[in-house]
């Protein structure tokens, strides 16, 4: 009976050991920040794919540029590292693309070097485009130290910077941006939300800028200022609009 007691005895230290040095590993893991998850968010360079509206401007647009201290991570919740499989700062110029292609411009991608004028003005000849645009991307983040109280607050600090023809700043802003999304516990898609939201949010606060809008000031080939009209009419004869879009499209413009 003797035997039998020390050996429960020794047996249930050994396993209360192995439990402490386990649950001291995984405090370890956490507390050094290892723990990371990474996310792969929708695409969004459909705007290079879409036909080419005919007598529309033409914009080449290009990566702006990263100059995040942070280039791997997006974001950090409670313990837990976030990243995307995707560059963000392509994520965001390509966002950026689409809205200008709604609002009825053609759109190029190419990597043109921004503090070159004689390039711009080479590449934008040489391509038939009326501008450049591109930009930079300071900030891009999220956090919450707490999960599951704490909503997560994103920022997002950014530059936006226009070339015409002549290879002339024509504009040049910064933005920031802030959003606030609980997450706590929730599945992964909340995740994803938060940080497409902070896309999103990017591309709104830039077109809420009407300033922007009036330096790209759409022109014809007479430099004559192209109405929103004139350009859903010509999307829509084109067939990049089709019948209940331009109806939509023409009546928010109406208002």
């Amino acid at each position: 009976m003797r035997l039998i007691i020390i050996y429960t005895l020794r047996l249930f230290g050994v396993r209360m050991k192995f439990i402490k040095v386990t649950i001291l590993a995984c405090i370890g893991f956490l507390l050094s920040g290892c723990a990371t998850q990474t996310f792969n968010i929708r695409e969004r360079d459909l705007a290079y794919e879409k036909r080419m509206v005919k007598g529309a401007p033409k914009i080449i647009i290009t990566d702006f540029d990263d100059l995040r201290k942070e280039k791997t991570l997006v974001g950090r919740v409670g313990l837990l590292y976030t990243k995307v499989s995707a560059p963000i700062i392509s994520d965001i110029t390509d966002a950026i693309a689409l809205e200008l292609y709604k609002e009825g411009f053609n759109l190029q991608k190419l990597k043109v070097h921004k503090s070159n004028q004689e390039e711009i003005v080479k590449t934008l000849e040489n391509n038939q485009a009326d501008f450049l645009l591109t930009g930079e991307v300071e900030y891009f983040y999220f956090w919450s130290l707490d999960a599951l109280i704490k909503s997560a607050k994103g920022q997002v600090d950014f530059l936006a910077v226009v070339f015409n023809t002549n290879g002339a700043k024509i504009f040049s802003k910064k933005y920031s941006i802030r959003i606030n999304k609980w997450i706590g516990f929730s599945p992964r898609d909340k995740y994803i939300e938060l940080i497409e939201q902070m896309i999103d949010a990017v591309v709104a606060e830039l077109f809420r800028d009407r300033e922007f809008i009036r330096k790209l000031g759409p022109s014809d080939k007479n430099s004559n200022l192209i109405t929103g009209m004139e350009r859903l009419s010509r999307m829509h004869v084109t067939g990049t609009l089709s019948e209940g879009e331009f109806e939509r499209a023409k009546s928010k413009l109406l208002e």
